[in-house]
């Protein structure tokens, strides 16, 4: 029966997936953290202020080709793709259908935001999906394959986030027997040791990172909205309409079986993990997509024990939710909407006008802004060839700004 199955439609699905996002990332500028981090790849090293460094090299790879919103995308477009087809074949094989998969993928909210925008969630995603298919792997056969690319996966969510760590922590939970492994210890010892060059970079740098993360960064007075905007924010990523679907019937998730298990335990943990930082900051949606691999698989699950009533149902959900997020898209790329009003969106339809207002002006002269990393990054991603400096007083946070001190070069000049 497995050698039967018909993947041809997965493979058109794949394609359409990445036409699509290359589609949208050709004719939508791009958001100010993309920009900024495009700044990280101009000069790449083994670590950045903010987050580690494989955005910059994925964007470092797209910029090869040239330069242009849809170049700085490329990489993460193919990563996209990547992944949907890691986490199909990462399925337990009772759970490999095609059509059902194909109508789950693109009707998940954040899937379709980071299927073209390039920040580091991206590739976390991929490389949590890869880890998933080694786990998987590393069940069935403990080889020296398997140890490879658990620690590739493992290695890759390090450098791509830093809570790329809690998928570890929590598969471990799951399998506290995974400790009696010696080829567990192997894997950890080889990531150790392929880590040590953000390590080594972090220690030259005076641990910026860490400091920022734990000391420096601004805690607020609690506010309730921190943690009811993030449980709103996690019934509209996850779906919006699919979601409720899938809470109703994952929260009754029981089983023995360890790669469910695993899921069970991460997708939960990484929710509950972030809910109780809610408690003391404010929290983004998006930074749950590490559990975006466990989400698909537990869902996947729901549909097979389903009946044929109520796939039917998920279908119909499906197809509404995708309608939305589809008009959404459309709506992104077509100018002199009401859309572009909101401040979010604003950089990636007025982003570039903006930045060649600027340059009309000032030209080669280098250009400071105060209190942003955003705007420096964007009139400078438009103008790769004109100086741009994200100043920060002490009543705004550190950026990689802080610690390039490229202001160094300026002395003496004629600036605005």
């Amino acid at each position: 029966m497995l050698q039967k199955r018909n993947y041809f439609p997965l493979y058109i699905f794949l394609i359409s997936w990445f036409i699509i996002n290359i589609i949208q990332a050709a004719f939508l500028g791009v958001d100010g953290d993309e920009a900024y981090y495009w700044m990280f790849s101009k000069n790449l090293d083994w670590g950045f202020f903010d987050h580690p460094p494989f955005v910059a090299l994925l964007i470092k790879f797209g910029e090869s080709f040239g330069h242009g919103p849809v170049y700085t995308r490329l990489g993460n477009a193919i990563l996209s793709t990547a992944t949907a087809f890691i986490i199909f074949i990462g399925l337990p094989e009772k759970l490999k259908d095609v059509k059902y998969f194909a109508w789950l993928f693109p009707s998940i909210l954040i899937i379709n935001v980071y299927g073209f925008i390039t920040t580091p969630d991206a590739p976390l995603f991929f490389f949590s999906a890869l880890f998933f298919l080694g786990y998987k792997r590393y069940l069935e056969k403990d080889n020296i394959l398997t140890i490879i690319l658990l620690s590739a996966a493992i290695t890759g969510m390090f450098y791509s986030k830093y809570h790329g760590i809690l998928p570890v922590i929590f598969v471990l939970l799951s399998n506290v027997q995974l400790l009696k492994r010696k080829s567990f210890w192997l894997i950890i010892l080889i990531v150790m040791l392929l880590f040590i060059p953000h390590i080594h970079w972090q220690y030259e740098h005076d641990w910026p990172t860490l400091r920022f993360h734990l000391f420096e960064r601004g805690l607020r007075k609690y506010k309730i909205n921190f943690t009811l905007d993030y449980i709103l924010g996690q019934l509209l990523i996850w779906g919006p309409i699919i979601s409720f679907f899938f809470y109703h019937k994952a929260i009754k998730i029981t089983t023995e079986e360890k790669l469910i298990k695993a899921h069970v335990f991460n997708f939960w943990g990484v929710l509950i993990i972030f809910l109780l930082s809610s408690f003391k900051n404010h929290v983004e949606a998006h930074w749950t997509l590490v559990a975006g691999t466990s989400f698909i698989v537990l869902f996947m699950d729901i549909i097979h024990k389903a009946d044929e009533k109520r796939k039917s149902v998920f279908v119909t959900l499906a197809k509404i939710n995708i309608t939305l997020i589809l008009t959404l898209r459309i709506l992104l790329i077509v100018p002199g909407i009401p859309i572009d009003k909101i401040n979010n969106y604003k950089p990636f339809v007025h982003g570039k006008s903006w930045a060649d207002s600027i340059y009309k002006y000032a030209g080669q002269t280098p250009v400071i802004f105060t209190d942003s990393y955003i705007l420096p990054s964007i009139y400078q991603y438009y103008h790769p060839n004109a100086t741009a400096i994200g100043y920060n007083t002490k009543n705004y946070r550190k950026t990689q700004y802080s610690i390039n001190h490229t202001e160094r070069d300026l002395k003496g000049k004629n600036i605005l």
